[in-house]
C-alpha cells in the first residue's frame, strides 16, 4: 500500500511538473524501491545519534537498538547513493546542507544522475 501511495504522489508531481519531490523512506533500500526514483539520498550519522533521536521521540533504548537493528547500517546505504549527507552536527549545520543540497538537486536535469556519489560533511 504504502509503495503505490508513493508511486501515486511521485506521477502527480510529475503531471504537475514539479522538478523536485522528496519523499523520506527510511527502508528504502531493504524494500527493493530505489528505481523508483532519479536521485537517492542517504543521511549518515552515528548509532549513538540515531538511538539519542529515537529516544527523544519516546522509544525506549532497547527499542531503539532494536529498530536500528532491523535497518542496513548506513555504510550498506553508500553504495545506493547518488548524494551523501553526514548529520553529525547541529540543526543549523543541518539546514545549510539542505540548502546546499537542494541547489545540486536543481542542477540535475530531469531522470539526471551524479556521475559519483557527492558528500556534504558537517
Amino acid at each position: 500500500v504504502v509503495i503505490d501511495q508513493i508511486k501515486e504522489a511521485l506521477a502527480a508531481w510529475d503531471r504537475e511538473g514539479h522538478r523536485i519531490g522528496v519523499v523520506q523512506v527510511p527502508l528504502l533500500i531493504e524494500a527493493g524501491m530505489t528505481e523508483l526514483f532519479d536521485v537517492i539520498v542517504v543521511a549518515i550519522t552515528t548509532p549513538e545519534m540515531q538511538v539519542n533521536r529515537l529516544t527523544e521521540r519516546g522509544l525506549t533504548v532497547d527499542e531503539a537498538r532494536a529498530r536500528l537493528r532491523s535497518q542496513l547500517p548506513g555504510s550498506a546505504r553508500l553504495p545506493f547513493a547518488d548524494l551523501t549527507t553526514i548529520n553529525k552536527g547541529s540543526l543549523e549545520l543541518l539546514k545549510e546542507q539542505t540548502a546546499i543540497l537542494y541547489d545540486k538537486l536543481k542542477d540535475l536535469g530531469p531522470g539526471e544522475k551524479e556521475g559519483e556519489t557527492t558528500t556534504f560533511s558537517g
